[in-house]
């Protein structure tokens, strides 16, 4: 089990770091060749923008991983902990809703994009909307991951009592 956990955990973070890592090498050629050669690479820009998404919906799947999105904590603060722990799961609910909508959606959205070509890259714009089923996939890994955790602190603190 810590195997195949630390694999996924693994694959993303890498695929993750491989891409803000190219992100950063396309967009200082990008830079260089503008504004030091003055003969901009073409292709920079639109391979910018696509790992961009990638990086972005990527990042957002890890956040998650480490429960570490933003948040207003007015709320939080003032409720008691069973409440929080109550609220919590159905924040992670409603993100695995969300998730799973998205998830299933996405697929379509590839299936109409396979024949349509990025006009610099060449790229199918399939391959950039892949990143979709990807993230919400391990998003909604995580969210149910989470709604367990705050299942089984709620069962810990009744029977606690």
């Amino acid at each position: 089990m810590n195997i195949r956990k630390a694999l996924f955990s693994g694959v993303l973070e890498w695929v993750s770091l491989l891409a803000f890592a190219a992100l950063i090498v396309l967009t200082v050629i990008q830079v260089l060749s503008r504004y030091v050669l003055k003969m901009p690479v073409t292709f920079t820009e639109e391979m910018g923008r696509f790992l961009f998404i990638w990086v972005s919906l990527l990042g957002a799947a890890l956040v998650m991983k480490n429960d570490s999105h933003m948040r207003l904590d007015i709320l939080k603060d003032k409720l008691s902990p069973r409440i929080t722990t109550i609220l919590e799961f159905f924040v992670f609910a409603a993100i695995l809703i969300f998730s799973a909508v998205v998830f299933s959606e996405s697929f379509r959205l590839i299936k109409a994009t396979t024949r349509q070509i990025a006009p610099v890259s060449r790229l199918p714009m399939a391959v950039v909307y892949l990143v979709l089923p990807i993230s919400t996939f391990f998003m909604s890994l995580y969210s149910v991951r989470y709604m367990y955790l705050a299942i089984k602190k709620m069962s810990r603190d009744r029977n606690n009592k």
